[in-house]
């Protein structure tokens, strides 16, 4: 999923109805944290969404919060986090894939020898 640009506001809140969050870096935050806040969050209640903003470990997430969030996306921001604490990058993409793949256990074929 590509994030909306931080400044599109309208963007910001297609984005929330689609995939109930956005996240990004604090520093692509271009204005002062605090009125970009208000002014989201504004445009969040005239579109009857409610949202929580918050900063997590240098990272801007947003968060509507009626959206059915599915255990791969929990997964997939725990993994971005994680991934920026240690000085990488994730894109939300991969770390959904990563969540995935994470989620599946292989199953033992019919024909397979017993396990001894």
């Amino acid at each position: 999923m590509d994030q909306p640009d931080p400044l599109d506001t309208a963007g910001v809140i297609d984005a929330l109805r689609r995939h109930g969050s956005t996240l990004w870096p604090a520093q692509a935050i271009p204005v002062e944290f605090t009125d970009w806040r208000r002014r989201t969050r504004a445009a969040a209640r005239a579109a009857n969404l409610r949202i929580s903003v918050r900063r997590v470990s240098g990272m801007v997430f947003v968060e509507h919060l009626d959206h059915i969030v599915t255990d791969d996306q929990i997964n997939a921001f725990r993994n971005i986090i994680a991934a920026h604490a240690n000085g990488a990058t994730l894109t939300w993409d991969q770390a959904f894939r990563q969540a995935a793949r994470q989620r599946l256990k292989p199953v033992p074929r019919d024909d397979a020898p017993p396990a001894q």
